[in-house]
C-alpha cells in the first residue's frame, strides 16, 4: 500500500468525482493499494465506469454537446464585482460550492472583489496582494483563506510597488502596480504614488507550498505586470479549469492581450470569453465551460448587485 496517500485523498476523489462518498474503509483500502501516487489516485477515479457514465450519460456535459444550451443558476447571485466577472465564475463552474481559487492583485476583500461571492458559496482560496493595506483587511475578512502579502514576478527577489493613493472619492488604489509606467499613468491623472519594496515570488512557487493539488480558478490583475507571471507558470500543474485575465490597459480599453496571450494558447488554454475587461480561457476540450461562457452576463442570470447588508462582519 502507497502511504503516502491517506483515507481523506480518496474520499476526497470520490466526492469530487462521482459526487458521493465511499461505500466503506475496505473500498478505500482497496483504492489506496492499487494507486502509485496521488496522480494514479486521481486517473483511475477519471477513468473508472461511474466516473465516465456521468460523463457520457448523466452529466451537464452531454446535454451541452447535443443542444449548446447554457445553463443559469435558478439562486439569486449577489454580485460583489465591479464587472460581474463573480456572476461568470459562478455560472462557468454550474454553481459550484466548494471550489478553490487563487486570486492575484486580490484588491479590497470584500468591494470590487470577484471572490466574494464564490467565498460566501463555500468556496476558499489563495490571495495575493502586495499592498499593504489591503492584505490587512484581507486578513480581517478573510481569516481561513491563504493570505499572503507578496507580488508576483518570474523568480523570487523584491519588487518596486508603485502604490497609488486613493483620492477622497476612493478612485486610484487600483492603478497600484509593479509595471514602472504604473507611476507615469497615476500622476497624470492626479493621484499620488508610493513606492514599495515588496517581496516577489513565482506563481509556480504559490502552487507547490500551498495548492500542490492545483486550484479551479485563476484570477490576474495586476495592471500591466501579467506577461512575467503568465510567461513562467507551468501551467499544466495549476490545475485550473478557468483563468481570467484582466486584458486592457489600466485605466483604458486599450488591449493588452497580445503580450501574454499566446503563452496560454501554448499550454492548452482558449479563449472563450471578453467582458470589455477580462478575458477567460478554458481547455480546450473543456466542452461545458466553453458553453457556460458562451452568453455574456445577461438577464437570464438570475443576479442582483451587492448591498451592505449582504457583507459579513469581519
Amino acid at each position: 500500500m502507497n502511504e503516502d496517500l491517506t483515507d481523506a485523498d480518496v474520499e476526497w476523489c470520490y466526492r469530487t468525482f462521482l459526487n458521493r462518498p465511499p461505500e466503506s474503509s475496505a473500498v478505500i483500502e482497496s483504492w489506496r493499494k492499487e494507486s502509485a501516487d496521488w496522480h494514479a489516485l486521481v486517473y483511475g477515479f477519471l477513468c473508472s465506469t461511474e466516473f465516465q457514465n456521468r460523463v457520457a450519460g448523466v452529466s451537464l456535459a452531454r446535454s451541452y454537446t447535443s443542444r449548446a444550451a447554457v445553463v443559469y443558476n435558478p439562486e439569486t447571485i449577489v454580485s460583489f464585482a465591479q464587472n460581474g466577472e463573480d456572476i461568470l465564475f459562478d455560472r462557468a463552474f454550474v454553481g459550484k460550492r466548494n471550489g478553490s481559487f487563487i486570486d492575484i492583485g486580490a484588491g479590497h476583500p470584500v468591494h470590487d472583489n470577484v471572490t466574494y461571492w464564490l467565498r460566501k458559496q463555500g468556496w476558499r482560496g489563495i490571495n495575493v496582494e502586495p499592498n499593504p493595506i489591503f492584505y490587512r483587511e484581507l486578513t480581517r475578512y478573510r481569516p481561513d483563506d491563504v493570505n499572503l502579502n507578496v507580488g508576483l514576478s518570474e523568480a523570487d527577489g523584491e519588487l518596486t510597488f508603485y502604490q497609488v493613493e486613493q483620492n477622497e472619492l476612493g478612485h486610484g488604489w487600483g492603478l497600484s502596480s509593479f509595471d514602472p509606467e504604473a507611476e507615469d499613468k497615476a500622476r497624470a491623472l492626479g493621484f499620488n504614488v508610493n513606492h514599495l519594496n515588496v517581496p516577489v515570488t513565482t506563481l509556480d512557487a504559490i502552487i507547490e507550498k500551498h495548492a500542490p493539488r492545483g486550484v479551479d480558478l485563476i484570477k490576474i490583475d495586476v495592471e500591466g505586470f501579467e506577461e512575467p507571471i503568465i510567461r513562467t507558470t507551468n501551467w499544466s500543474k495549476t490545475g485550473a479549469r478557468l483563468i481570467c485575465v484582466e486584458a486592457v490597459e489600466p485605466n483604458s480599453a486599450r488591449p493588452a492581450w497580445q503580450k501574454w496571450e499566446d503563452h496560454l494558447f501554448n499550454a492548452g488554454y482558449d479563449c472563450v470569453a471578453f467582458d470589455g475587461v477580462n478575458k477567460y480561457y478554458c481547455r480546450a476540450d473543456d466542452i461545458v465551460m466553453r458553453i457556460q461562457l458562451s452568453a455574456p452576463v445577461c438577464c437570464n442570470d438570475n443576479h442582483r448587485c451587492a448591498i451592505a447588508e449582504d457583507i459579513d462582519p469581519p
